[in-house]
């Protein structure tokens, strides 16, 4: 202890190599300041989530529904998105009755990862809906926000009735089921009519169950547009109603197709070094063939390489892209391709090449470990022995 002009000093001994941290600590404060620093820089270092190869890539969802109000046994329309594009997915529309009972309805996804549905509401009051899909060897599932519309009850005497289809476009050979809901519930008998665009013509007699529900499978027999409608002629308390129409359009078998994706989307390099990609051909209505692979757009000085070089539906090719010491820095995007005769699908990837690292992401040969989180390691261990000795004295 010092004294100064006879007093004595309340200044503390410093600790050193702390930089910019309070000084005014004890030993034992100190040591533990140093350990808190250490362990923030490496959260630094270690905190940004680096996905690992082979990882699913994230997706989302959307939802919507049209109208926001509707009569009851009136038409709702339920849509969404599936992004990134994951085209033929298995989606799973929530329904939740105002009642607190619910359902659900299960649709696929188009080429370009749309989903939608035509629901008949057979409660009144607040509805919800919500749309998921599981996710599949690519991509993890999620999970929409959750939609609401409002139905709204008849007037007495009146009655209202339903027709709507599982699907507004398919191929000719495919059977569509035709269903809907009398409202009020109950047993009755009712037409079923098609038009091409001019007159109504019968299409079948089918019968309501006690709750209103009916349901028909019917199978086209030639392509066009169709328009369909359910009647009911009523009885001695109720008007007759009919339904809205409703569109299908019947088309000729689809042509096999495929769609073409590489992951990762995005690749970073250094002169001399390589990248590879992970090139995935999936198959759409039972496509086979074997489909050419091609990459273009790659910059100067580098050359990309699949094996194999053909692949079928549903299989996968490895990308490996080669780049001399005098290809050039920055940031390229090359288009990857596959070609069956007239089809061409493509998809973008991109490849970054760099002249220099940070020392935060330079490794220490033959360990493996970036030198800054080495530093902090060693760092962490000799704080830990730093303390040791000092509760051992």
């Amino acid at each position: 202890m010092k004294f100064i002009n006879g007093a004595k000093s309340t200044q503390k001994k410093e600790c050193a190599g702390i930089g910019s941290m309070p000084m005014a600590l004890k030993k034992r404060d100190c040591y533990r300041g140093i350990t808190l620093y250490l362990t923030f820089m490496l959260m630094i270092v270690c905190g940004s989530p680096i996905m690992p190869v082979g990882a699913l890539q994230p997706t989302t969802i959307s939802i919507s529904v049209s109208p926001s109000s509707v009569n009851l046994s009136g038409t709702v329309a339920v849509s969404g998105v599936i992004t990134p594009e994951v085209p033929g997915a298995q989606v799973s529309l929530s329904y939740t009755r105002p009642d607190g009972t619910g359902f659900i309805r299960t649709l696929t996804t188009s080429l370009l990862s749309t989903f939608a549905d035509a629901y008949a509401p057979d409660m009144a009051g607040n509805w919800t809906v919500v749309a998921s899909w599981s996710g599949n060897d690519q991509y993890t599932g999620a999970t929409s926000s959750i939609a609401s519309f409002m139905t709204v009850g008849l007037p007495p005497g009146a009655s209202d009735i339903t027709c709507v289809t599982d699907f507004s476009s398919v191929i000719l050979g495919q059977s569509i089921s035709v269903s809907g809901r009398l409202v009020p519930a109950r047993q009755a008998a009712i037409t079923l009519e098609l038009s091409t665009g001019g007159s109504w013509s019968q299409l079948a007699n089918v019968t309501s169950a006690p709750d209103g529900a009916y349901q028909y499978l019917w199978t086209p027999k030639s392509t066009g547009s169709y328009l369909l409608r359910a009647r009911w002629p009523g009885d001695s308390s109720h008007t007759g109603a009919t339904s809205s129409q409703v569109s299908v359009i019947v088309h000729s078998q689809h042509a096999p197709d495929f769609s073409i994706s590489a992951e990762p989307s995005s690749q970073k390099i250094k002169p001399g070094e390589t990248a590879t990609f992970t090139v995935t051909i999936t198959s759409l209505y039972g496509f086979s063939s074997s489909v050419a692979l091609s990459i273009s757009g790659l910059p100067a000085n580098a050359v990309g390489s699949f094996n194999p070089s053909s692949v079928s539906g549903n299989e996968t090719s490895i990308l490996t892209i080669s780049s001399t010491s005098s290809i050039a820095q920055g940031t390229s995007a090359a288009t990857v391709s596959g070609t069956v005769g007239e089809q061409v699908r493509s998809v973008t990837i991109s490849l970054e090449v760099t002249t220099s690292e940070s020392t935060s992401s330079r490794t220490v040969p033959f360990i493996g470990v970036p030198e800054t989180l080495l530093a902090i390691l060693v760092g962490l261990f000799m704080v830990s022995r730093m303390r040791r000795r000092q509760q051992g004295s």
